[in-house]
């Protein structure tokens, strides 16, 4: 389950590296020399992108290293964890975030001229970074590979 644990970490670093390359959206202007797109604008998009598929590759490695370390195959309780809510405290954490970040980009945007950029971009770079997590924290992966309570209460045990 070790390797699992490092596919998840390597996961969720990618993950933070994607959503908040957003960060950088403000100090660079669209346009470069003359009429061409500036060359960060396409560096924050390759990286952007880059860490959703190196991010959501080691996540379904972890996953597979965990069905194959799994002796008794255990399905999620019926629901994925994008729709699950406080299924364990890391998950209460990332749900509370992802309900406060939402709120503050909607703020944020409908008050754009009186906020600053950086402001605008930090609350969507959050939203995003925490709509993922608390999709990943509250599913039986993450519960699994880290042994935490399940949805309904009973630890999940490693089994090897």
């Amino acid at each position: 389950m070790r390797s699992a644990k490092r596919s998840l970490l390597v996961t969720i670093a990618a993950l933070f590296v994607s959503s908040y390359v957003f960060m950088l959206s403000p100090f660079i202007t669209a346009s470069g020399p003359g009429d061409s797109v500036h060359p960060l604008v396409i560096i924050e998009g390759a990286v952007f992108y880059a860490g959703l598929i190196v991010g959501y590759v080691f996540f379904f490695m972890a996953s597979k290293q965990r069905k194959k370390s799994s002796k008794s195959e255990r399905s999620a309780a019926g629901r994925p964890g994008l729709l699950t809510f406080f299924s364990s405290t890391p998950a209460a954490v990332f749900d509370v975030v992802f309900v406060l970040s939402l709120i503050m980009t909607v703020i944020s945007v409908a008050t754009g001229e009186r906020m600053p950029d950086v402001l605008i971009y930090f609350f969507i770079s959050t939203l995003i970074f925490s709509a993922q997590m608390r999709a990943i924290v509250n599913g039986i992966n993450f519960r699994t590979i880290f042994g935490m309570a399940g949805v309904r209460g009973k630890r999940i045990r490693e089994e090897s």
